[in-house]
């Protein structure tokens, strides 16, 4: 039943979103060879791959990456399942199988949508928690002792900055065993390998922190005010995304609890949930991996009812969870997401004046980099220092003034979208950086920037030429240097 409406909730969303995130085979071949995204490939690789697969059979790449983003999905769920399958029960792992599928983060995060590394980090770095268990229910037997090498480095091959981070409760759960074990050992041996292992997990520890976790801790905080989902969750979050687990999860805890002493491996569950509900609650994407402990949990009591009420509750869920997400989906793939137009201005600039340089937001740098094969100007600095220029750029109340300061960054393209700013009945809102120009604008103040001209009125400006325009995007040349 789970898979079923999982199934069709995936493909109804994913094929009734108009505007969707171009992923373009050439953008993750430009990842691959990133000096700074090196750590990120697997998945590159396999989008590569596919992409140039697709593009040889005829295929629309979009389609199959998105196809793509909807197994892997499928890949998380089962994973998921096997999870609870070993901490819990058979019952209650199906019921996690169908909580993943069919509630409103998943839904959202895996309709095929748009593809992180995430997308392939979170299943596997379930799956490694799996073949840990695995192992030491085995005593280390050699099948095991090789998977869960072969599943760790996996993980870290698709982004080790964060791999680092989230397998974190799988090593410390391992850890944990193994000091047991020794401790539980007699022997001469026995002090020696306590020492040992006390050595080995205090050093762990401070590489982590040294060489993994404050440097990514500084750079989300850096970002945070530019990034909203490395914001720490409102309430808005929490009702939008848990709903229905927030009641039955702190059931299922409570169930789980009182059946501690019968389940082997509870402490490992424990440790997924409190470590990354500490990183949730700082950062917003930290719902990826938050979620897998959360609907383990929330299948505890579900688990209990019967079949016909179980059938009941999941054509409630499922259609709730349906609507939320079809109504609220396409503004957020509008407002954060890469829309086509932006995909085929920038394909204009590579074909008109590869190697320019465009002022954009800073999210489309790599879309600027990778598909207008051109030099994105928020990239060459701190975003978060940039961040402010930006604003005071596009803010200008001049051309004279906006050239002005163009020429000292030696902007050759400015690259907008009509999210940027939104002119509506009640007054206006923004997509611009949340410094403190962008924060005091009004409809009076905004009406004269360069900024609103160049969306709403490119006739009134004279000096920076408006050279192509498809959709919601425009292509602005500074100064009309070419002939376009």
């Amino acid at each position: 039943m789970g898979l079923l409406l999982g199934f069709a909730g995936r493909i109804l969303i994913a094929s009734s979103v108009g505007v969707a995130e171009v992923i373009d085979p050439d953008f993750w071949w430009y990842y691959l060879n990133a000096c700074e995204l090196r750590q990120w490939w697997l998945l590159e690789v396999v989008c590569s791959c596919l992409g140039r697969l697709s593009a040889a059979l005829g295929v629309s790449c979009v389609l199959a990456l998105k196809v793509l983003a909807v197994l892997l999905s499928f890949l998380a769920a089962t994973s998921t399942y096997l999870l609870a399958r070993e901490l819990v029960d058979d019952r209650a792992a199906v019921w996690a199988f169908f909580l993943y599928l069919t509630t409103v983060f998943p839904l959202e995060y895996g309709s095929g949508l748009s593809l992180r590394h995430d997308s392939l980090l979170l299943p596997l770095c379930v799956l490694t928690s799996v073949s840990l268990i695995k192992l030491l229910d085995s005593k280390g037997k050699l099948p095991y002792a090789l998977i869960f090498p072969v599943m760790s480095a996996l993980c870290f091959a698709t982004n080790r900055f964060t791999a680092s981070l989230v397998l974190i409760p799988t090593f410390t759960y391992l850890y944990w065993a193994a000091l047991r074990r020794v401790l539980s050992s007699e022997g001469r041996f026995r002090l020696p390998l306590l020492a040992l292992l006390i050595a080995a997990g205090a050093s762990s520890f401070l590489i982590a922190v040294k060489e993994f976790l404050v440097p990514a801790f500084r750079s989300a905080r850096a970002t945070v005010s530019l990034v909203s989902e490395l914001s720490p969750p409102g309430i808005h979050e929490h009702l939008r995304f848990l709903n229905i687990l927030l009641v039955l999860a702190p059931i299922g805890l409570a169930i789980y609890y009182r059946r501690r002493s019968e389940l082997k491996h509870s402490l490992l569950l424990y440790l997924w949930l409190f470590f990354f509900l500490v990183i949730y609650l700082s950062y917003l994407r930290g719902l990826v991996y938050f979620y897998v402990p959360l609907v383990i949990l929330a299948a505890i009591p579900l688990s209990k009812l019967r079949w016909k009420e179980s059938l009941l509750v999941c054509s409630i869920v499922f259609f709730f969870s349906l609507v939320a997400v079809e109504g609220v989906l396409p503004t957020v793939i509008w407002v954060y997401g890469t829309t086509s137009d932006e995909y085929e201005a920038c394909r204009w600039i590579a074909e008109h004046a590869p190697g320019s340089r465009v002022l954009a937001s800073w999210s489309k740098d790599y879309l600027i980099m990778a598909v207008a094969r051109s030099k994105p100007v928020y990239n060459e600095v701190n975003k978060h220092s940039f961040a402010s220029k930006f604003v005071d750029l596009l803010l200008s109340e001049s051309e004279d003034e906006f050239i002005k300061k163009a020429r000292k960054y030696k902007i050759d393209f400015v690259l907008v979208h009509s999210r940027l700013l939104v002119i509506h009945e009640h007054g206006l809102t923004t997509t611009l950086p949340p410094v403190s120009k962008a924060l005091n604008m009004t409809l009076p103040s905004v009406a004269e920037t360069v900024l609103f001209k160049m969306i709403y009125a490119p006739e009134k400006l004279t000096r920076i030429k408006l050279v192509y325009e498809v959709g919601y995007t425009k292509v602005y040349e500074v100064e009309a240097k070419r002939s376009g």
